[in-house]
């Protein structure tokens, strides 16, 4: 099943800001449900 274009944007959106350069987190968006995980 293909990803939603719009879910994909959200994520790369999400990605693109400058301190997640140093924070390396994984993003996953989807339907009423947003993950964002960050190593501590």
């Amino acid at each position: 099943m293909a990803r939603d274009p719009h879910y994909l944007a959200l994520e790369r959106m999400y990605l693109s800001a400058p301190i997640d350069a140093f924070y390396e987190p994984t993003i996953e968006v989807s339907e009423s449900r947003a993950v964002i995980e960050i190593e501590v």
